[in-house]
């Protein structure tokens, strides 16, 4: 899935302020730059 779609879809959606930086950039950081924790 193009990233260039998925930044266009979530723009087009109606969000309060702030809920689309906390779906598209904390989730990413919390994805991809937290620590993984091993699974059990």
């Amino acid at each position: 899935l193009p990233t260039e779609r998925c930044i266009k879809e979530a723009c087009e959606l109606d969000l309060r302020p702030g809920v689309l930086d906390k779906f598209l950039y904390v989730n990413a950081e919390r994805l991809f730059f937290s620590p993984r924790k091993p699974p059990h």
